[in-house]
């Protein structure tokens, strides 16, 4: 459809319009829609180049409207309203494919492998059409190389286990696990292996009497087959160990085979025994007599002649020394006796001839044990003369206290002088000081160390009694301290005085120097107290009164004045007739109204004659209600409707007195059904909140549960509390059963049946559904929703059927988790492989991936293995290499062990390896150092997807 453009005439002055009589082309401005040459160029409205910029290609009629070259169908504008054309880039009929990813095109492009088109137009669709070859799955009987890798059919590995057994290609063929030479269908084909129990190399003789087994068999040859391989040969080995052999003492070898080993073989050689002795103190020599064996068993040895034999330190071969006169070595001498005995433990001694205890260092000798005469030391002075010892050097002693201190004097021999003092006598600790020495009395004396002991006063075991003061605790700080309580030390104790007259050290109000006052305490400490104590303070005296008739009560004319209260004087004048121990103090009444021997009321003042015959004494107690005389103090409280009959200010249930035989049994109705828990019984008077006069429930956390309920089916509860349950419960309302259907098929699915068994629980293997489809097949179940999946890719975008037993139909299924985006598409669906800028959303994410560069794709893919990039390599434009030193050849399928990885990015770089018979193919990853390495030996690694880039 051709576009047309309004164009809107607008008045222009004459200075807007240029010239008012244009001449020659140019002049004026083409107008494009009035059907004149405006411009006088020969070219009218859209025809004109001025109007390209406001003119759509009408893409019929062959003329260029747009001017932009192309006409009609050429031209990109017309996309979508002309028939495909196949090599040109472009969605010319606008359905979204191009070129030859449009069906349009099938018959006159190359053949796609994974469309199910046939796009060369040859009959044949995807892989059965031999363009695929190299793209697709290899297969085993069409004698093509389908997936291109250089074998056909059985030749191709992917056919194993389909194929006859081939025995040297390294596979397994017909997939019976065995490969080559180990699969049976190789035997009289193979070199003979000596274990299987085959004739592999097919001259009849199997493993051991194959004579390509013999030196397998009898390894050691010494004419005996091992056992591994059948014989009887225990080690092939050794050729002198085989049934038969001499039986010698060699460190548990069974030469003969036959089960015993050295002496414990009666054939064993008796030319190769020993004899061991008993070492009882493991010092590898033994003693008594010898006993035969190959070996020394544990606690024996083959040396003799230990003469300790429980002392590990002596034997034969140990070394003399000098300890005690003990014959370490066992040759009959010992210490000083024997030549051999060890230099280094003998001791050095020194002749004291005058006897004097010190030794001449001009005379010495060695000896284990020190002669008489002689002593270890070489300290004497003169060895002549036993008054003369070692040389001495003295001590100064400034203070000629007799002790010295400070660096020693030169020693000599000659005795002390005057400021000398012996070196073996105590240090003295202050030598200005005459005083102050080792042998000084320590006395407290300001913290002075008398006696050099570094103890100073107190601290001093030997410290002088008598310079100790003696003090006493003063608890209570009253200045006397407590006698018990001595402490003797230097000097004065905070706390402590030296005074200790305290009788009582707590109370600060009793010390020698108090006042005594009348308060059966000691006051002052003097041994006297209170009316017996002459200096007792007489105004803290009481008044007593004398009670003649000793009723407790005093008369009030005779008193006297003391501490306590003198024999027959009390602390009261209340005596009302101090001559009758009948009339005591004056008393209180109460009028008692209802002569219930309680009274009530206001009390009368005391006094010592009754007011009259209905007055109680108010000390009997007092009436609550003084106008019934079932109510009073020594009553019986009773159920009456809240009197309070014994005046204890609680009635009734109040009342934990209350005479249980008024009350009534009551129990706890915990869910207000009606009936109470019978071990919840309460006597009382009126019930309480929650409580009811009826029991028998058993169940009191359910209101439905009571003698009263109707029992129904609901788990074997005890719903009217007979003791019986559900179906056996002939009370059961029937109305409660539910139907129970047959499950032949044990898949928890039952059959619709006519008449179903009523029950309350499970009855056998019945079920409580009737919603199997076949109840003899456990593989169906109930009627499941089905969905229809179009396009059979696994994932369905049709609608939901209803609940049925079968598919409505081949394409229905299971409903997936996922939408379908296209389910007429196989090809489309969640998480499809994308391929990119080809119109369609593959894996329904609702967007068609960007194409990138192969070289892009290809350098990423390397990356993304952890290895070095390197563009180029091995002379070849369309290639990346990636280097992966160090890693194992494992990791990059290089069988030569070198550690490159070529990968192909253009399909126009395909060469043949020499001798190797495969083509390099893009989108390929081969392994090795080159191309063709390892002889043409290429390794295919991987492959990566040419799907989501461009040629470079």
């Amino acid at each position: 459809m051709r576009l047309l453009t309004l164009w809107v005439a607008v008045a222009c002055g004459p200075d807007e319009t240029g010239p008012t009589d244009p001449t020659g082309p140019g002049a004026r401005a083409e107008i494009c829609d009035n059907g004149v040459d405006d411009d006088l160029d020969g070219d009218v409205d859209c025809d004109d180049v001025a109007c390209s910029a406001v003119c759509a290609e009408a893409c019929v009629g062959g003329i260029d409207e747009d001017l932009d070259g192309a006409v009609d169908c050429e031209d990109s504008d017309c996309d979508g309203q002309c028939p495909e054309a196949c090599t040109d880039g472009r969605d010319n009929d606008g359905d979204g494919e191009l070129d030859c990813a449009d069906e349009d095109c099938d018959g006159s492009c190359p053949e796609d492998c994974n469309d199910v088109r046939d796009n060369d137009g040859d009959g044949v669709v995807d892989c059965w059409d031999s363009d695929c070859d190299g793209s697709c799955p290899e297969d085993c009987l069409d004698v093509r190389d389908n997936d291109g890798d250089g074998a056909t059919d059985c030749e191709d590995a992917d056919c194993d286990g389909g194929c006859p057994e081939t025995c040297e290609d390294g596979r397994d063929n017909d997939g019976d696990g065995g490969v080559d030479c180990v699969d049976v269908d190789c035997d009289g084909q193979c070199p003979e292996v000596c274990l299987d129990g085959r004739d592999n190399d097919g001259d009849s003789d199997v493993d051991c009497a194959d004579a390509e087994c013999r030196g397998e068999c009898d390894a050691d040859a010494d004419g005996f087959d091992s056992v591994l391989y059948g014989g009887d040969d225990c080690d092939d080995t050794l050729p002198d160990v085989h049934p038969g052999g001499d039986e010698v003492c060699n460190e548990g070898i069974d030469d003969d085979c036959d089960g015993l080993i050295d002496y414990d073989d009666p054939s064993n050689d008796p030319g190769t025994l020993s004899e061991f002795y008993v070492d009882t103190d493991l010092d590898g020599y033994g003693t008594g007599g010898g006993v035969i064996g190959c070996s020394a068993s544990p606690g024996f040895s083959a040396e003799k002649g230990d003469c300790a034999p429980s002392n590990p330190d002596v034997n034969p071969g140990a070394t003399e020394i000098c300890n005690a006169l003990l014959d370490d070595d066992c040759d009959g001498f010992a210490d000083d006796d024997d030549p051999s005995v060890d230099p280094l433990t003998e001791t050095t001694s020194f002749r004291d001839s005058d006897g004097d205890g010190l030794g001449d260092p001009l005379l010495s000798r060695q000896d284990c044990i020190v002669p008489a005469g002689w002593v270890v030391n070489d300290l004497d002075c003169d060895d002549t003369n036993d008054n003369v010892g070692e040389a001495v050097a003295y001590l100064p002693d400034l203070d000629l206290d007799g002790f010295g201190a400070g660096v020693p004097l030169p020693a000599t021999c000659d005795l002390p002088l005057p400021g000398e003092a012996l070196p073996w006598l105590a240090v003295d600790c202050n030598d200005a000081d005459p005083l102050v020495h080792p042998d000084a009395v320590e006395t407290c004396v300001g913290g002075v160390d008398d006696d050099c002991d570094a103890l100073v006063d107190e601290d001093d075991p030997s410290l002088d009694p008598l310079s100790l003061l003696s003090m006493y605790m003063d608890a209570d700080a009253d200045g006397f301290g407590d006698g018990s309580e001595l402490l003797r030390l230097c000097e004065l104790e905070p706390g402590f005085v030296l005074d200790a007259g305290d009788c009582n050290d707590l109370d600060a109000a009793i010390s020698p120097a108090a006042t005594e006052v009348c308060n059966e305490i000691d006051d002052d400490c003097d041994v006297l107290k209170d009316d017996s104590d002459p200096s007792l303070d007489v105004s803290t005296r009481s008044t007593f009164w004398f009670d003649r008739d000793g009723d407790g009560f005093g008369d009030p004319a005779l008193s006297a004045e003391a501490c306590t209260a003198p024999v027959n004087y009390v602390d009261n004048p209340d005596d009302c007739d101090d001559n009758d121990a009948s009339e005591g103090e004056p008393l209180v009444y109460l009028y008692d109204d209802d002569a219930d021997g309680f009274g009530a009321g206001v009390p009368t003042a005391p006094t010592c004659t009754r007011p009259g015959v209905k007055y109680v004494l108010e000390s009997v107690g007092v009436d609550c209600d003084d106008l019934n005389p079932l109510v009073a103090p020594d009553a019986i409280e009773v159920c009456d409707g809240g009197i309070d009959n014994d005046c204890d200010a609680l009635p009734d249930d109040l009342d934990g007195d209350l005479d249980p035989r008024t009350a009534t049994e009551f129990f706890d109705d915990d869910d207000s059904d009606g009936f109470g828990w019978e071990a919840s019984l309460e006597l009382r008077c009126v019930a309480d909140v929650g409580q009811v006069a009826i029991a028998g429930d058993c169940d009191d956390t359910s209101g439905d549960v009571h003698p009263n309920a109707t029992e129904i089916c609901n788990d074997f509860v005890d719903d009217d509390c007979d003791l019986l349950r559900d179906d056996g419960d002939p009370s059961l309302d029937l109305a409660t059963r539910v139907p129970w259907f047959p499950d032949n098929d044990l898949d928890g699915f039952g059959r619709l049946v006519l008449v179903p068994v009523l029950a309350c629980n499970q009855p056998g293997i019945l079920v409580d559904n009737d919603d199997d489809c076949d109840d003899f097949d456990p593989a169906f179940g109930p009627a499941i929703a089905w969905q229809e999946d179009a396009d059979n890719d696994g994932f369905a975008a049709g609608p939901i059927s209803a609940l049925l037993c079968d598919p409505p139909g081949p394409t229905w299924g299971l409903p997936t988790l996922e939408e379908d985006c296209d389910d007429l598409d196989d090809d489309s669906f969640p998480a499809a492989p994308e391929v990119c800028e080809d119109g369609v959303d593959q894996n329904c994410d609702g967007t068609d991936i960007a194409c990138i560069p192969c070289s892009e794709v290809a350098e990423q893919w390397c990356l993304d293995k952890g290895w070095t990039l390197a563009v180029g390599g091995e002379g070849e434009d369309g290639n990346i290499v990636c280097t992966n030193d160090g890693s194992p050849a494992s990791d990059n399928c290089d069988p030569c062990g070198n550690y490159n990885v070529v990968v192909w990015v253009d399909g126009s770089d395909e060469r043949e390896c020499p001798g190797a018979g495969l083509g390099l193919e893009s989108g390929t990853v081969y392994g090795g150092h080159s191309p063709c390495a390892c002889g043409g030996a290429m390794a295919v690694c991987d492959t990566w997807s040419l799907s989501d880039c461009v040629p470079d």
